[in-house]
């Protein structure tokens, strides 16, 4: 018998584990994705485990939790949380999705986001991270486990790295926020704040992004409006955003003070969910579950 890294061989032409685990083949892990909906590293990790054995693949998978985790990774998530963590250099700022806010408020859900949060801000390189956060092998191992442990699917949506700017500050303000973790909600916004001169008072101008952040939160909540950021009435002193900014400039010692970069993120926000009318699902149920009682009588 001709002896290939993914079909069964006989115990006497059996290439050693090794060999085997660097012979895995596109098409075997593509194959037992496709059964299992697993991610592809788990996929990879059952093959070289089971020596190519694509029953003994799908078992290793089903026993991990993974195989049943994988199924639900089609689901609809739009509940979840953001979560915001200071770095060394900038600040990390993600969106993990679950199916509901039950899942969302348990511990192990809110110690997966901010776990992932913390990675973000580990980045060096600013802008969007997400897709190198989902191909960490901890991050990617991690959500398996919280889909597996929830019986909901869990999702990595987004994620950025905010860099502090050259003489600037990074700040952030989270609203509606997770018990016990009040770096993450449903709702954040973040600044990033650079002046003139290098601040003498870098804090006074981190607390100055901090408000600024906190305005795009109120503001988002009380009106939708088309006036630029700085133009706009400060909703915690009179004057404008602007003008504001210019006084806390000149506090920190660093003069003309501009908004390098804002955003805000809420949870969910542009997923579509399919609305499913509950009365008629237990209905629906009902009447399946009547109907193989019959089939059985």
């Amino acid at each position: 018998m001709l002896c290939t890294g993914l079909v069964r061989v006989s115990a006497g032409c059996r290439p050693a584990r090794q060999q085997l685990r660097t012979n895995v083949s596109a098409s075997a892990i593509k194959e037992i994705r496709y059964m299992t909906g697993a991610g592809l590293l788990d996929c990879k990790k059952a093959l070289a485990q089971s020596e190519g054995d694509m029953d003994a693949a799908l078992k290793w998978l089903e026993e991990k939790g993974i195989a049943k985790a994988g199924k639900k990774r089609n689901r609809t998530a739009a509940a979840g949380l953001v979560c915001v963590v200071d770095g060394e250099g900038g600040a990390g700022v993600v969106e993990v999705n679950s199916e509901s806010d039950f899942v969302a408020k348990t511990d192990a859900f809110k110690t997966l986001t901010g776990s992932i949060a913390a990675a973000a801000a580990a980045r060096t390189e600013g802008g969007d991270v997400a897709e190198a956060l989902r191909e960490d092998a901890a991050i990617a191992s991690s959500i398996t486990g919280t889909i597996a442990s929830s019986g909901e699917n869990c999702v990595l949506r987004r994620g950025v790295y905010v860099p502090r700017p050259v003489n600037g500050a990074v700040g952030f303000y989270v609203h509606n926020k997770a018990v016990g973790m009040p770096s993450a909600g449903l709702m954040c916004a973040v600044v990033a704040l650079e002046g003139e001169f290098d601040p003498r008072e870098p804090e006074e101008l981190k607390k100055a992004a901090e408000k600024v952040a906190q305005h795009i939160v109120a503001e988002s909540i009380s009106e939708d409006s088309n006036v630029p950021l700085l133009e706009q009435k400060f909703l915690q002193t009179e004057g404008t955003v602007g003008g504001y900014l210019k006084k806390r400039g000149k506090a920190a010692g660093c003069r003309k003070v501009q908004v390098a970069s804002h955003f805000l993120w809420r949870v969910g926000e542009g997923i579509e969910v399919e609305q499913v009318d509950f009365a008629e699902e237990v209905k629906r149920m009902a009447e399946q579950a009547a109907g193989a009682s019959a089939a059985h009588a």
